[in-house]
């Protein structure tokens, strides 16, 4: 059984599929897909899509990221993170108390040595801290995350998460300006909790661990190598997929048809409007064309229930409708619901 992967070795594992590719791609090309795929793993998670394939996604562009600047993502974690909260220096978190200031008035000197004593201890205790401890480690110190999920759904996490993205550039600015690192290594620590943090909370019990080691069962995803020998920009992009789907439910309306001629007037206009989405590459001609693919056909199946003819062709036509509405919630990642 292959043991949990920890943050040295997914970097290495990152680094042994991408170092050679990434080594002619500036910081802001890497910097780019990470935030990319982290807005496609909120909608995702929106949609009740397919997020475990974006959250390897976004790890993967996270451990680039840091990869690039020559940081060691575990150990910066885990000196922003040492079991406790940074702030309020407590763990569970009392920042909501205390306003982010530290528990029992501690001075700044002593705050400063306290969380690099925690360090220190969390080193000698662990010497490679893994995902999914870490996960739990996030948890622990910030139970309250949960609970606001829980409330409000994950628009407040990902608020967050866009917003310490955001602040990962700006550091990137300074250290343009003034070679200095340090800015950088504490935002992407932070980004790292935020995206921990989505993890244990969405997925609950299962491993991340097991989800990138998954991911990168045939080397890189798209090229299929140990090594990765894509082009810059030659990532799955979004309207190839949106494109195959738009076909395969053209596919499905004419096979529907088919089976009653006498739907060609009624749904005709479907599958023109799927067929200009197709041609225009579109990306607001696609919604329009599935949503209103999806309203009629939800109409049609309803009318045809009601009407109790459930036998012979009407039979057929019903199971076609349920097939075409089961392919379109397919692409939630791509359309709206």
């Amino acid at each position: 059984m292959q043991e949990a992967l920890n943050f040295s070795t997914f970097a290495k594992k990152i680094n042994e599929l991408y170092g050679e590719v990434n080594k002619d791609r500036d910081f802001e090309y890497i910097y780019s897909y990470l935030c990319r795929n982290s807005s496609y793993l909120s909608r995702s998670i929106l949609r009740n899509g397919d997020s475990k394939l974006f959250f390897a996604k976004s790890f993967s562009w996270l451990f680039s990221t840091a990869g690039k600047m020559q940081i060691n993502l575990g150990d910066v974690f885990r000196k922003k993170y040492p079991n406790a909260c940074p702030y309020c220096v407590t763990s569970p978190c009392q920042c909501n108390e205390t306003h982010r200031a530290p528990a029992n008035d501690l001075p700044a000197h002593k705050v400063r040595y306290s969380l690099v004593n925690m360090y220190h201890t969390d080193l000698n205790s662990n010497s490679e801290l893994d995902l999914d401890k870490a996960i739990r480690r996030m948890g622990e110190i910030y139970p309250a995350n949960k609970a606001i999920w829980k409330a409000f759904g994950s628009f407040y996490h990902f608020s967050r998460l866009f917003e310490e993205l955001g602040e990962v550039h700006e550091a990137y600015s300074s250290y343009k300006k003034n070679n200095e690192t340090l800015k950088i290594e504490e935002e992407l620590a932070d980004v790292t909790a935020w995206l921990l943090s989505a993890w244990g909370i969405h997925n609950k019990t299962e491993s991340l661990s097991d989800c990138l080691l998954d991911y990168y069962i045939d080397g890189c995803p798209v090229c299929k190598k140990a090594s990765c020998v894509c082009h810059e920009y030659s990532d799955r992009p979004q309207m190839l997929a949106d494109k195959a789907s738009l076909e395969e439910v053209k596919e499905r309306i004419i096979e529907l048809i088919n089976l009653d001629p006498n739907l060609k007037d009624e749904i005709g206009e479907l599958l023109r409007s799927v067929n200009q989405a197709i041609d225009t590459s579109s990306t607001v001609d696609a919604k329009q064309a599935v949503g209103n693919v999806k309203r009629s056909l939800v109409a049609m199946e309803g009318a045809i229930v009601k009407a109790d003819d459930l036998t012979g062709r009407t039979t057929k036509v019903l199971s076609s409708i349920k097939s075409i509405l089961g392919t379109i919630e397919s692409f939630k990642d791509y359309w709206p619901s």
